[in-house]
């Protein structure tokens, strides 16, 4: 079958759509097709993932872990790509840079 044209989401590299919690950390995948594990040091500050009792994703941009103890732990779109994406520092990095020489003084 050929080819004539492809569709991306706009904005996709922001978008989460899936998450699940295992042993190592939250696996996420973005809407683009990137995905990786976040490891649990980072999000819980330990090397243990707590009892949790929901895992969500209530919009795009951040994932919700609600633990059996009530507290919320948010992962933003723009800290999980920074684990899904060995490209985005990078990338990050050098806009910042830019928009350090495009600002007069």
């Amino acid at each position: 079958m050929k080819t004539f044209a492809s569709a991306y989401v706009e904005h996709g590299e922001r978008m989460m759509t899936t998450a699940t919690l295992t042993q190592s950390g939250p696996e996420v995948t973005f809407a683009d097709g990137r995905r990786g594990i976040i490891p649990t040091d980072a999000v819980f500050g330990s090397d243990r993932v707590p009892a949790v009792e929901d895992l969500k994703i209530p919009n795009p941009f951040v994932v919700q872990i609600v633990s059996h103890n009530k507290e919320i732990v948010k992962i933003p779109w723009d800290f999980a790509r920074h684990y899904c994406d060995p490209t985005y520092a990078a990338r990050v990095e050098q806009r910042r840079d830019a928009g350090r020489v495009a600002r007069p003084r």
